[in-house]
């Protein structure tokens, strides 16, 4: 009942300009990426957003757009330069990702082991380190 209390309201003002041209909805889309990185949880505006979405999206859309540069990134780094799993890494959030898993053995130890889902885990340094292309440097080194 609640949630279809916050949906009946959002549809009422998702159309709603916030910025010239830009709407409540393309708003909102942009932050549920940027920062919710598009988590369905019960009270999450990334959940709304889903129940608001119609069946297709205009090419222009955020989410849309999203979908579609995660559609090409295979491609697009398809390279012995980088690692798809390195780029994915860096929109990982460490301490709520659900595909990324950090684990140290040590509570001041310099290296992690870093699983991605049921993936073999890998060793890389972690500590003052934004972890600059552990899968690369594991395919090249190991």
């Amino acid at each position: 009942m609640y949630l279809a209390e916050i949906l009946s309201d959002y549809a009422a003002i998702r159309e709603v300009e916030v910025f010239p041209n830009i709407s409540l909805d393309y708003a909102l889309s942009i932050y549920t990426i940027l920062v919710e990185k598009i988590k369905l949880y019960e009270d999450s505006i990334s959940t709304v957003l889903a129940f608001g979405l119609g069946k297709e999206l205009d090419n222009s859309h955020p989410l849309q757009l999203f979908h579609n540069f995660e559609l090409k990134l295979p491609k697009l780094f398809k390279t012995d330069y980088i690692d798809v799993r390195d780029l994915y890494l860096r929109f990982a959030n460490r301490k709520t990702s659900k595909a990324f898993s950090f684990e140290l053995n040590k509570p001041y130890e310099s290296f992690a082991k870093i699983q991605l889902f049921n993936e073999n885990p890998i060793v890389s340094v972690y500590l003052y380190n934004t972890l600059p292309l552990p899968y690369l440097y594991n395919k090249l080194y190991n």
